[in-house]
């Protein structure tokens, strides 16, 4: 079975943390603020993606090289308003 990390942000924070050896990556809503995907690369949480949006769907489809597992997770490190939904598979 896949991991999914699913949820929202209606003010700064976190999402959880999963593995992925390869991604689909989500953002929706009806919002104003800005989430970046992270990956962590040993204790360091490095952005590899950054989204600031006002309500459009955003994918991201990653497969990771050579099938190696990364720990993701979304930050939500702007927020002025609305919902931002986040889902990764």
């Amino acid at each position: 079975m896949a991991s999914v990390v699913k949820g929202s942000f209606s003010a700064t924070g976190f999402s959880a943390e999963e593995e992925f050896k390869a991604g689909d990556f989500h953002i929706s809503g009806s919002f104003v603020g800005t989430v970046q995907l992270q990956r962590r690369i040993g204790t360091v949480w490095q952005p590899i993606a950054q989204f600031t949006d006002t309500g459009t769907v955003i994918d991201d489809e990653t497969t990771f090289e050579n099938g190696t597992a990364k720990t993701m997770r979304f930050q939500c490190i702007a927020y002025t308003s609305g919902t931002i939904n986040y889902h990764m598979e």
